[in-house]
């Protein structure tokens, strides 16, 4: 769940998924996969999304040690999370995927971070 702050009720989502879907991005069985970020619409614009991913580092590596990168897809329709994604590190691979909802762009951020840190 995704919070605006500790006093209100969740203001979005999103998933952690770990299972095979994470190597459709990358070769790289360390990874995990970022699914369906998605803020309520009445709270987008207000950097929630961004102090989310900001978390999110700390958050796998306290999920478990062993991984190192996250991997997502994007629709190329949302630009503005694309432009979000890009601006908090994570990188385009060059490739996309055909998701459910139209042609995705696949992205990938390394995290080498300790959960001491």
């Amino acid at each position: 769940m995704v919070y605006s702050n500790v006093a209100t009720p969740p203001v979005g989502f999103f998933v952690l998924d770990r299972t095979k879907d994470h190597l459709l991005v990358t070769g790289n069985p360390n990874s995990i996969l970022l699914r369906g970020l998605s803020l309520n619409p009445a709270y987008q614009g207000r950097g929630i999304a961004k102090q989310a991913l900001i978390s999110l580092d700390h958050f796998v590596k306290g999920l478990s040690e062993d991984i190192d990168e996250i991997v997502l897809t994007v629709n190329i329709d949302n630009v503005n999370a694309y432009q979000l994604y890009r601006q908090m590190g994570y990188l385009d691979t060059g490739s996309y995927k055909n998701g459910r909802y139209g042609l995705q762009h696949m992205l990938f951020k390394r995290i080498d971070i300790s959960i001491d840190a």
